[in-house]
């Protein structure tokens, strides 16, 4: 089956592109795309993430162009089941989108097309209902052309739709909206009308002037600029205003994101001309546009953080070439250079969508792709951490990194916040197992860190991983006369570990130990409910090491032999 698209066969001018003021990022990098059909006779279109069935695992949904929505369980290793297809009858299925419609703390699905659309719930078993709401709309043939949001702020979900078109009865371009009923139904549609020739493909919801209540951004490919329309907060709209993209830009999709860490939300399109343009919001505008290199004829758009950086990321589905292009953010509204992965030839992806399907913490890619007649997904391949051993310490402090896809390691990142404060290169490392199953990597805690919580991710040529947790704890002090009388320490000389007990009337609900080598270093820390506590030694290099601990008010230090 062989889906045209419309807008792709416009001619197409090159526009001139804004590249990144900084160095090329590492892009995320993910594995081969594996297919996953849709069902009999059916290309998908629109595409979403959404956990159907409960089980904590994103289920993939797709609109047909068969008049059908398809739903995939995921399976909990990156695979889905086989397709269970729920034909929409007389409402359309260019696109859908999820949200709980019905606020049952359940994902409903909303799809439309043409001139309709409806509405499927979803059951307790994993499963959806036949359309159970048809209404009528206007929307443009394209999966990015419908969006929902609370425009009136009534808890309920509204429905948005970009609808351009010359027929017969006349010229449209619009966006229409259709407020969300307490019974599962949506009001007529309210029209805002457009300047004429704009051809809005596709449709945003989000608060770009930061004045709380959402707006609507249309990508329109009839004069290559963005229409914002400022919410009202009552599910009323101001009229539209015009933001150039540039000659020929040919925007087809649509998305909203902060990339600039200013608390607002700015635009990216998708456009036909081969790029992505950015247009960050200044409160009661936006501004002028920058271009970056997307791919061939990029339709779908998607945004959020692939490369575990906390920056914002942009992905493009490239109809065209056939490519999914990520852009990694590099802070401050601007991108690096993008990253092509291939979809297979003639596979034709027209919208993408950003989940962890495998449950390893990492986003994945899934896309649907309208020549192939099937759902792609392309595996995270960055680094996964699992474990932190300990998961606390002080600056110099011993530290052991495990998890998967370790290998080749350039550095082990620690942030406060969104704040990069200290970086460990692989030349600091002090132990690396990389044939291990976990792997693992040791190194020594920055000293230049002061107390408090931090994140840690490790770096590798494919990617960065999802951070941990660790709190860099106060060194243990001696100051003063440190007592020893009472404590025991047993066996020592040791090879395994050690207990050290502390008398019970030194009171305190905490009893910290920490153990150091010949230089000072910090080489092991434990802490847990006194008198007795267990401190493991392995992998410790024989000799004599000090070992601190504080319990209640009272701080001792005791000699340790490692054998």
């Amino acid at each position: 089956m062989t889906f045209r698209y419309r807008c792709l066969l416009r001619p197409v001018v090159a526009a001139t592109l804004l590249l990144a003021a900084t160095a090329p990022l590492q892009a995320q990098t993910f594995g081969p795309i594996t297919f996953h059909a849709v069902g009999l006779n059916n290309a998908p279109l629109g595409i979403a993430l959404a956990d159907v069935n409960g089980d904590g695992r994103l289920d993939l949904l797709t609109s047909n162009d068969g008049a059908q929505v398809s739903l995939l369980l995921a399976l909990g290793n990156g695979t889905f089941g086989p397709p269970a297809v729920y034909p929409t009858g007389t409402a359309g299925a260019v696109a859908l989108q999820v949200g709980d419609v019905n606020r049952d703390g359940r994902p409903d699905v909303v799809m439309a097309g043409g001139s309709s659309g409806g509405l499927l719930l979803g059951m307790p078993n994993g499963t959806l209902t036949p359309p159970m709401a048809q209404f009528a709309l206007n929307m443009t043939a394209n999966p990015g052309a419908l969006a929902l949001g609370d425009v009136n702020g009534d808890g309920r979900l509204d429905i948005a739709t970009a609808y351009g078109a010359s027929t017969t009865s006349g010229r449209f371009d619009q966006v229409q909206v259709l407020l969300g009923r307490p019974n599962n139904t949506f009001a007529p549609a309210v029209v805002y009308s457009l300047s004429t020739g704009s051809y809005p493909e596709a449709v945003a919801l989000g608060d770009v002037n930061g004045d709380g209540y959402p707006d609507l951004a249309t990508a329109n490919s009839g004069n290559n600029t963005v229409g914002l329309l400022l919410g009202q907060g009552n599910g009323t709209f101001g009229p539209a205003t015009n933001y150039p993209l540039g000659p020929n830009t040919t925007p087809l999709g649509v998305a909203l994101a902060d990339f600039n860490n200013d608390g607002r939300l700015d635009v990216a399109t998708a456009n036909n001309a081969g790029n992505v343009s950015i247009l960050l919001s200044t409160g009661s505008a936006l501004g002028p546009a920058s271009q970056y290199l997307a791919g061939s004829y990029p339709v779908g758009i998607a945004l959020s953080d692939v490369n575990n950086d906390g920056l914002p990321d942009v992905v493009t589905a490239g109809f065209g070439g056939n490519v999914l292009s990520v852009l990694p953010g590099a802070g401050a509204g601007t991108f690096g250079t993008g990253q092509n992965y291939p979809t297979g030839p003639a596979s034709a992806p027209i919208s993408v969508a950003i989940g962890d399907v495998d449950g390893d913490g990492a986003p994945d890619l899934v896309s649907a792709n309208v020549n192939a007649a099937a759902v792609g997904v392309m595996l995270s391949q960055a680094p996964v951490l699992t474990l932190t051993g300990p998961p606390s310490g002080s600056a110099g402090a011993a530290l052991t990194l495990a998890g998967r896809r370790l290998a080749g390691a350039t550095a082990v990142a620690f942030r406060r916040g969104n704040q990069l404060v200290a970086s460990v290169p692989a030349s600091a490392f002090t132990s690396t197992n990389y044939t291990a199953t976990p792997n693992t990597i040791g190194l020594l805690v920055p000293a230049s860190l002061a107390p408090g919580p931090y994140t840690v991710a490790i770096a590798t040529a494919n990617g960065t991983s999802p951070t941990v947790a660790f709190t860099v704890t106060a060194p243990l002090s001696l100051a003063g006369r440190p007592n020893t009388a009472g404590v025991e320490v047993s066996p020592n000389p040791a090879q395994r570990s050690i207990t050290v007990r502390v008398p019970a009337a030194w009171g305190g609900s905490l009893l910290r130990l920490s153990l150091h080598d010949a230089l000072g270093r910090e080489v092991r820390t434990e802490q847990g409910v006194p008198p007795a506590l267990t401190l493991d030694l392995h992998g410790l290099a024989p000799g004599v090491y000090q070992l601190r601990g504080q319990a209640g008010q009272v701080v001792f230090s005791r000699r340790v032999v490692v054998n």
